[in-house]
């Protein structure tokens, strides 16, 4: 028994930190999979990071997971919480691990109990990754109906893992931080129909669907890149839609950071959602930024306050301190998004 907590400790530790080492999406997933497996073995892995400060995907990366026709169903019928162990519930606790078993009788009538037979799987785990009172992702394990189902000791040994893992996310996407910005493009539109229907498109959004393409939930295969756009829609269109307000994720891309909102109409377009596509402004990234880099309420007035171009002294006497103390809120800001100084910080926003 000693032996084996040792080893969990020992486990929760290497997750945390191979996410420093991962140098993109797939890279990350790979990685937490194989750690994770030296205690929850499974045959396939869906890994989605979230923006914080929204629950919306920023990131997806997956090994032998669900097809993507089965993969959207569900991401509908979650979203209707219609279905077991809804990741928004997992991610409010107080349990963040899910576990659905095809020999179970519970849920007889579950889409996703049906679904997993004919894709040949067995069992299923959902794994929420929240820290801090902030959602920062979801991974879901996959076992084949050939191989031993989830047990209630591994929904035990999960629950361990959840805060690790959302701790190798948060650093991950910490990472990302300093993005300096070469997007140039125009903002891109489309407009979604109550039915899910592609309605508009404006030409720049094939642009921004091949800069998301690399950490976006984007199909793969030979499909129509209209099919590509759907599912990379699908997620934020979903969310404004039951929210009935604007969401927005912020993504970390090559070339910077880009901004995706989904904000649903009203009056005769009710159900009609406006997806927007855009760079990311210093005002719109903060708060995730924040969140991910572990930047107190009072570094975030501070930075704001430098992005707007302001100087120290001007800064310190704007919030009545010390420049002594403004510069040390410096050091703190810097040293969590790995800047070495001002210029490199302003020029990532």
């Amino acid at each position: 028994m000693t032996a084996r907590l040792e080893g969990t400790h020992r486990l929760r530790y290497t997750i945390a930190a191979e996410a420093q080492h991962a140098v993109d999406v797939p890279e990350l997933g790979h990685q937490l999979s194989q750690q994770v497996k030296l205690f929850l073995p499974h045959d396939g892995y869906m890994l989605a990071g979230l923006d914080p400060l929204g629950d919306a995907t920023c990131f997806f990366t997956a090994e032998g997971g669900y097809s993507i026709g089965f993969n959207n169903r569900l991401e509908e019928a979650d979203s209707l919480g219609d279905e077991p162990h809804p990741f928004a519930q997992l991610l409010r606790g107080p349990a963040r691990v899910g576990v659905l078993n095809t020999s179970s009788t519970a849920h007889r009538d579950s889409l996703r109990l049906r679904g997993m037979v004919a894709e040949d799987f067995g069992s299923e785990m959902r794994i929420a990754l929240a820290a801090s009172g902030y959602a920062l992702g979801a991974l879901v394990l996959l076992r084949r109906r050939d191989t031993k189902p989830f047990s209630s000791a591994d929904t035990a040994r999960a629950e361990g893992l959840s805060a690790p893992l959302a701790e190798a996310v948060r650093r991950f996407m910490a990472r990302q931080a300093l993005r300096p910005s070469r997007l140039t493009l125009p903002t891109g539109v489309v407009v979604i129909g109550p039915d899910d229907t592609i309605r508009s498109v404006t030409p720049t959004v094939w642009d921004w669907l091949r800069l998301l393409s690399a950490v976006a939930p984007v199909a793969v295969g030979k499909l129509e890149r209209t099919e590509n756009l759907r599912y990379v829609t699908r997620n934020i269109s979903l969310l404004a839609r039951r929210a009935r307000r604007p969401v927005t994720s912020r993504i970390a891309t090559r070339d910077g950071w880009v901004s995706v909102q989904g904000q649903p109409l009203g009056g005769e377009e009710s159900g009609t959602v406006v997806v927007t596509y855009q760079q990311a402004t210093a005002a719109t990234l903060l708060p995730s930024l924040s969140a991910w880099c572990g930047i107190t309420s009072r570094e975030q007035t501070v930075l704001g306050l430098l992005l707007q171009g302001m100087p120290t002294k001007r800064l310190a006497r704007k919030l009545d301190l010390s420049p002594h103390t403004v510069n040390d809120h410096l050091k703190a800001i810097y040293r969590k998004v790995g800047a070495s100084g001002r210029d490199e910080l302003v020029a990532s926003f």
